[in-house]
């Protein structure tokens, strides 16, 4: 557990080795996403360990340390439109799409889905 005015990071671990994390960026505003500025950055989970519940367990640590923070549950993230495996993973733990950004990789546009959980 990683704690800053600006992010807050949790880790998990087996036995000594990081298996994955979740990086929250606080204050990060998303005009399709009105009232919540609390973004997961990055949720990775590495391979050997996907489909355990690892990602889920993050996903909840990400949350219960986003309402710690700011009273609320409730996160958005971007999330690359052509990764149907991660779009899903996300939709099953509650996320809902809010619409399409788009960002630039080798000077092309490429969409996200950004979504959101509802807060509590």
């Amino acid at each position: 557990m990683s704690e800053s005015p600006q992010v807050a990071l949790r880790v998990a671990q087996v036995g000594d080795q990081l298996v994955g994390y979740a990086l929250l960026q606080f204050g990060a505003a998303q005009p399709l996403v009105p009232g919540c500025d609390t973004e997961l950055r990055t949720l990775y989970v590495q391979s050997p360990f996907q489909h355990s519940g690892v990602g889920s367990m993050l996903l909840r640590e990400a949350r219960s340390a986003a309402h710690a923070r700011t009273g609320s549950d409730g996160l958005w993230l971007a999330v690359y439109a052509k990764n149907p495996r991660a779009v899903a993973f996300y939709e099953k733990q509650g996320l809902v799409a809010m619409g399409l950004t788009q960002f630039m990789l080798g000077g092309k546009p490429h969409d996200n889905h950004v979504m959101a959980t509802p807060g509590r």
